[in-house]
Formats: C-alpha cells, sequence, structure tokens
C-alpha cells in the first residue's frame, strides 16, 4: 500500500501536538497563455479545495494471561 502512491507519509516530530491540517488550493486554469508586449497578464482562477484534519492517538489492547495458560 505504501509503494502504491496512494498513500502519503509524513513523519510528525514530537512535541508539535496531536492535530496536523493537510489543505490544498485548486487552480482550475492549467495553463498559461501568451501575453502581448504592454498588455497586461491574465489573472489565474484559484478556489478552495480540501482540507483535512489529522489526530494521532494510540490504540492498545491487553491480555492478561495466567501462570497455568502459559505452562499449557
Amino acid at each position: 500500500m505504501r509503494t502504491s502512491g496512494l498513500v502519503v507519509e509524513e513523519a510528525m516530530p514530537e512535541h508539535t501536538g496531536e492535530y496536523k491540517r493537510f489543505a490544498e488550493r485548486l487552480q482550475r486554469n492549467q495553463y498559461a497563455s501568451v501575453r502581448d508586449e504592454g498588455d497586461i497578464s491574465k489573472k489565474g482562477k484559484v478556489q478552495y479545495g480540501w482540507e483535512k484534519d489529522l489526530q494521532v492517538y494510540t490504540v492498545s489492547l491487553e491480555i492478561s494471561i495466567t501462570k497455568r495458560m502459559r505452562k499449557a
């Protein structure tokens, strides 16, 4: 899964909190255009894309076993 290109792996340094927000703006114009000498550039169309919050947490489970279970 990690090598498929679908997953982005990013390390979170210690003491930087439990939450991280990822956001992206979408640019609707894919290509630039030719500008004549002395003319002004065309404005690109940009819109807010998406955002996703990441939370770091711990998942754990403890199973107690007896001395008899270990020996068996």
